[in-house]
């Protein structure tokens, strides 16, 4: 019996009742999809207070620029390195692969020849 494999669509993960795909890879990449847009958006807006204060405070509060940078890429890596473990976890660390192909069917018995018996005589 094959492992389970990644769901090609997240509907029709959900509708696999008998658990053969996995929905957690797609759940996974969409919450790191958005926390990584999250981190940017904070770097971002850090990146405009700093700018803010800067043009209050004087040009001594840009030192903090690279502060809000390295917090923003260790934030999205942070992320990464916590999605990676989530999946290994669900994976037991093999590798999630397409679906195995489909068996071919055996070829389909001839039809017995009409009027002939067993044995290839007449009737019995």
């Amino acid at each position: 019996m094959p492992g389970p494999y990644r769901a090609p669509g997240l509907l029709r993960g959900l509708a696999d009742v008998r658990f053969r795909m996995m929905v957690t890879p797609r759940l996974v990449s969409v919450l790191y999809v958005v926390v990584a847009g999250a981190m940017v958006a904070g770097s971002l807006v850090g990146l405009l207070l700093v700018w803010s204060m800067a043009t209050w405070a004087g040009a001594g509060m840009w030192w903090f620029a690279p502060l809000v940078l390295g917090g923003g890429v260790a934030g999205v890596l942070g992320t990464r390195i916590l999605c990676e473990w989530v999946l290994m976890a669900f994976t037991r660390g093999r590798a999630i692969g397409p679906p195995p192909p489909p068996r071919p069917s055996p070829p389909a018995a001839p039809p017995p020849a009409s009027g002939l018996g067993r044995w290839g005589g007449g009737d019995a």
